[in-house]
C-alpha cells in the first residue's frame, strides 16, 4: 500500500508554519520562527496542540466574516433578523429579537448627529456608512474580534430611529447585541 504525504506551508509575520499530512491525517506540525534572541528556532508540536494551533491560527483569522449583502434600507426597512438569537431589530415582532425604536423630534440630521456622537464614544466601533437617514457601523468584540453589523435608519415621517444589530458569525452572542443597543438607547435618551 502506497503512502500519500503532503506538506502545506504558510508564512506569516516571519513565522513559517508547515503541516505534514499522511493519508489525510495530521502527522506533524512544525513551526519555524525567528524570535529576536534565536535565529532559526524550531518548534514541533504533538497532534493535540497542532490541531489547537491550527484552529487558533486559521480559524480565528476569519472571525470578521464577509460583510452581508442584505445591509441597508430596502422599502423603508432594515433586513429581518435570522432565526439565530444573535440579532436584535426594531422591526422584529418576536420577543427574542425585538427591541423598541428610539423616538426623535426635529430633523433627521440632528438625531443622526447625536447617534454618531454616541458611537464615536464607544470602543471598537468602525464607521462604514454615513448617509442622510442611514448609518452602518461595525462593532468588534474585544478578545476574538468577531464583527457585528449595526445599522440605524432614521424615519422622518414616523419620527423614529429604527436599528438592527446582528452578528456575522456564530449562533449565540450571549446577549452582546441587545446589551449594546440598550446602552446606545440609554445614552440617546439622556
Amino acid at each position: 500500500m502506497r503512502k500519500f504525504s503532503q506538506t502545506l506551508g504558510v508564512v506569516a509575520n516571519s513565522i513559517e508554519v508547515k503541516f505534514r499530512f499522511d493519508k489525510f491525517n495530521l502527522v506533524d506540525f512544525v513551526m519555524f520562527a525567528q524570535p529576536p534572541h534565536q535565529k532559526g528556532f524550531i518548534m514541533k508540536l504533538n497532534k493535540t496542540w497542532s490541531v489547537l494551533l491550527c484552529f487558533l491560527t486559521f480559524g480565528l483569522a476569519g472571525c470578521s466574516g464577509e460583510r452581508p449583502d442584505n445591509l441597508g434600507v430596502v422599502n423603508g426597512q432594515l433586513a429581518a433578523c435570522p432565526d439565530s438569537p444573535n440579532c436584535v431589530s426594531t422591526y422584529a415582532t418576536d420577543a427574542e429579537h425585538s427591541i423598541d425604536p428610539l423616538v426623535f423630534t426635529g430633523e433627521v440630521a440632528e438625531a443622526q448627529a447625536r447617534i454618531l456622537s454616541i458611537l464615536e464614544g464607544m470602543e471598537r466601533i468602525t464607521l462604514i456608512t454615513d448617509e442622510p437617514g442611514y448609518v452602518h457601523v461595525e462593532a468588534r468584540s474585544r478578545t476574538f474580534r468577531f464583527v457585528d453589523d449595526v445599522e440605524f435608519y432614521f424615519d422622518q415621517e414616523a419620527q423614529l430611529i429604527h436599528f438592527r444589530s446582528a452578528s456575522r458569525l456564530g449562533h449565540s452572542d450571549m446577549g452582546v447585541n441587545r446589551n449594546r443597543m440598550q446602552e446606545i438607547s440609554e445614552a440617546y435618551q439622556e
